[in-house]
């Protein structure tokens, strides 16, 4: 039998997770910081619960599946619709409340770039708050968890749907429905033409379409916001966060192409990309939403961001950065020359491990010379070889391994040794 992976799924191995795991440190740091407080949303929801936010034909785009009951189930395909249910389920709740997570989640979609059918993202949202503070406190937070990271070549391009609904409905003569707000949200993606076609296949002059796009691409400042907010008849809150933002030294400008794709986002909405690697897409988004919140019953305020921890791995390592690399603990590996010695062996690696240090041992029947390439291989400090004289005579021999250089100690001495390296 050929073992195979369905496409788009794969193996996160042993030396890629060790970024995984340096990206969720970060983010759990950052969160704290913050005030977000972390948890777990489910990672199965009923179906219906998963329409109500993206309407049926969302089940082209998920897994879904009927349990033994003949429910029918679905995997969550974001970290939002958890913490929004949990949230609207939990009206005792103090308001506003800051919830994060960092988990695992699956959309069946074509596997792109960056991109898998299960995937890593975190996750932050705020509820309860005002829409343009809680925009500068979540890109605030985004800030400080890329410098975190140690990414610094990125830079946050915001915007804002209700008025770009308006600038629709002036400029083109259309209605903003959401199928016309997803083409919209397409053109970094596919570019100016193919959206002006588009458009054009909504009944829009050619000239028209090209000089709407045109109108969304050019960079323009709060006043040029403001001065177009008034003119459609909206006056949000975009350009007040911008300025508050832009005072804070945050890399960020107005795009206005920035739709973001999903229904329920309904106010400010934004995107960070790697200014150096913009191909690899958006690191990560967000923006407001209140609507999904009454979709599910509640009238409170909801605003948050995620950010895929693969595509932000794939920047830092463009950039030539790898900071889980860094070496934050001294390690040690025991090499057993026989198996009588076992008993010995792991008395020393319980004492090594007391003291917080990264410490193996070997498990096989591996002769010495092989033990030592192990170690030598795998990055390790030191060696503590565990041999018929140094049980006999309770003592240890330490080799480090960067210097080439070995040592014997008694036993008694051994803690002496370990407390130098903490």
């Amino acid at each position: 039998m050929k073992l195979r992976l369905p496409r788009g799924i794969r193996d996160i191995e042993p030396t890629k997770y060790s970024a995984f795991k340096y990206i969720y440190e970060k983010f759990i740091e950052t969160a704290e910081i913050y005030g977000f407080k972390i948890m777990e949303p489910a990672t199965i929801e009923m179906f219906d619960t998963l329409a109500l936010k993206s309407g049926p034909d969302i089940e082209k785009e998920i897994y879904t599946f009927k349990d033994k009951a003949g429910r029918m189930l679905g995997l969550r395909f974001d970290l939002t619709v958890g913490l929004t249910r949990y949230v609207v389920s939990n009206p005792e709740l103090p308001k506003p409340i800051k919830l994060g997570a960092f988990s695992v989640q699956w959309r069946y979609d074509e596997p792109q770039y960056g991109r898998y059918r299960s995937f890593y993202a975190w996750d932050v949202e705020i509820y309860g708050g005002d829409e343009e503070n809680s925009t500068v406190e979540t890109i605030m937070f985004i800030d400080q968890l890329m410098k975190k990271v140690e990414l610094s070549r990125y830079e946050f391009r915001i915007s804002d749907r209700k008025l770009i609904e308006k600038l629709i409905t002036k400029y083109l003569n259309l209605d903003a429905t959401n199928e016309l707000m997803r083409t919209i949200d397409k053109l970094p993606k596919v570019g100016e033409k193919k959206i002006v076609d588009q458009l054009v296949k909504y009944g829009v002059n050619e000239d028209s379409a090209a000089e709407f796009i045109k109108l969304l691409t050019r960079s323009k400042s709060s006043e040029e916001i403001n001065s177009l907010s008034k003119e459609v008849g909206y006056e949000g809150p975009l350009y007040c966060a911008y300025d508050i933002l832009k005072s804070l030294n945050i890399p960020i400008k107005i795009d206005l192409s920035i739709v973001r794709g999903l229904d329920y986002y309904d106010g400010i909405v934004f995107e960070v990309y790697d200014t150096q690697y913009p191909n690899i897409g958006a690191l990560c988004g967000g923006g407001a939403y209140n609507r999904l919140p009454r979709v599910f019953g509640s009238n409170i305020t909801a605003f948050g961001a995620a950010g895929g921890v693969e595509r932000l791995i794939l920047s830092l390592e463009k950039h030539g950065k790898r900071p889980w690399d860094k070496v934050k603990m001294k390690s040690v590996f025991i090499a057993v020359v026989n198996k009588e010695l076992y008993d010995y062996a792991f008395k020393i690696a319980k004492m090594v491990r007391n003291y917080g240090l990264i410490c193996d041992i070997n498990l096989s029947d591996k002769k010495l010379r092989k033990q030592m390439e192990t170690a030598s291989k795998r990055g390790f400090d030191y060696v503590i070889i565990v041999g018929r004289e140094e049980k006999e005579n309770m003592r240890v021999t330490i080799r480090d391994m960067k210097k080439e250089k070995q040592i014997t100690i008694k036993f008694d001495k051994l803690m002496e040794f370990l407390n130098s390296l903490v």
